[in-house]
């Protein structure tokens, strides 16, 4: 058996165990006004969603199902420059879009979920 062959079917019978995996990886700007970074998965859940906030200097709020996040506010995830969040649960997944806000105009955003 050669090595790529070897190494084919490895990743092959892991995906086998780990299930039909999906994976979205995608860069938005996020603005002063809320905007989905996220759309509502098709057909199974979000086992986990990383939300990257690439600029230096703004901050970014984010929620999941509430298209109006606040900065400071209960219920949003606040998210430092420069810094991400991670959301990951072996027994729950989330169904829903996933919206944020910045306080500055055109933050870039990193998103990852799967």
């Amino acid at each position: 058996m050669t090595r790529s062959f070897r190494r084919l079917a490895l990743t092959a019978a892991a995906t086998l165990i780990a299930g039909s995996l999906h994976a979205a990886v995608t860069g938005v700007a996020v603005g002063t006004s809320a905007s989905q970074v996220l759309a509502a998965p098709a057909t199974r859940g979000y086992r986990l969603v990383i939300i990257r906030n690439q600029s230096g200097s703004a901050t970014i709020a984010c929620t999941p199902g509430n298209p109006s996040p606040a900065i400071g506010s209960a219920g949003s995830f606040d998210i430092a420059p420069a810094t991400s969040q991670s959301w990951a649960a072996a027994n729950v997944v989330f169904e829903t879009a996933w919206y944020c806000i910045a306080n500055a105009g055109s933050t870039p955003v990193t998103v990852e979920a799967e």
